[in-house]
């Protein structure tokens, strides 16, 4: 048997670990840069996604008060999905009195208006309406019509609600809708319970998620450099465009 010799380049080497190390370390780097993009473009299309519900939720809401002569009730944040009445049939148990302002926030009422229940991070849009468009009058009064304000502030400010007047840019709306965002923070969960925390949360994300008179819209940072940072997405219904849609219904003189 003949064995053929092994001939060897002279001077060939392997890779050494510092040089492994290094080429991954490039790579991880290059890889976080087309991810930090590529997040953001999912963060935008969830949010492009909810308000979409956002204003089909404020649609229902006004075809609701055309047909009743009110907005409806919020559905109790609180019941899980799939309970008894969950979701706000109005004959049912779980909708919550709404004609004092103590008892006019909750969820909307997904199943009474046959809306979305959740938001695109699969969390339910926050309800507050105004009592005074919540009652079972004829039609509603322009001299009753209670206080439920939408404030603005600059990112990372705090705000100055309600005495900081000059960031006010809605007052008295009949009803505000909210979606607490990617963070959750304040949200409430299809399988009810308590809300999601607050800690470490925005302050204007704080303002959102209690019962109080004024709520707070800012600009989202899809890159935020610090922590806390807004996320809330929220719409609400001016008062203008609830009388003129239930006087074009004949619903109003």
């Amino acid at each position: 048997m003949k064995f053929r010799p092994v001939y060897r380049l002279s001077g060939q080497r392997g890779f050494t670990l510092i040089e492994v190390a290094m080429v991954m370390l490039i790579m991880a780097l290059l890889l976080g840069s087309l991810l930090a993009p590529l997040t953001a473009q999912i963060d935008q299309q969830k949010i492009t996604e909810t308000k979409k519900s956002l204003a089909e939720i404020r649609e229902a809401l006004i075809g609701f008060a055309i047909i009743n002569g009110r907005l409806p009730c919020p559905s109790d944040k609180t019941t899980a999905s799939g309970s008894v009445n969950a979701g706000g049939i109005e004959a049912g148990k779980e909708v919550l009195s709404c004609t004092t302002d103590a008892t006019n926030s909750g969820v909307v009422p997904w199943v009474t208006l046959g809306v979305r229940e959740t938001d695109a991070w699969g969390r339910r849009f926050t309800y507050r309406v105004n009592s005074a468009f919540a009652t079972n009058a004829p039609f509603f009064s322009l001299t009753s019509l209670g206080t439920l304000d939408v404030y603005s502030t600059a990112s990372g400010a705090t705000p100055a609600c309600p005495a900081d007047f000059s960031g006010r840019i809605a007052t008295n709306v009949p009803a505000i809708i909210i979606s607490h965002g990617k963070n959750g923070f304040g949200a409430y969960t299809s399988q009810g319970g308590a809300p999601m925390s607050t800690t470490g949360a925005d302050v204007s994300e704080k303002e959102n998620a209690d019962v109080e008179s004024c709520y707070m819209e800012k600009e989202i940072d899809l890159n935020p450099s610090t922590a806390p940072t807004y996320d809330d997405v929220l719409i609400w219904i001016p008062p203008t465009i609830l009388f003129n849609r239930m006087v074009a219904a004949g619903k109003l003189p």
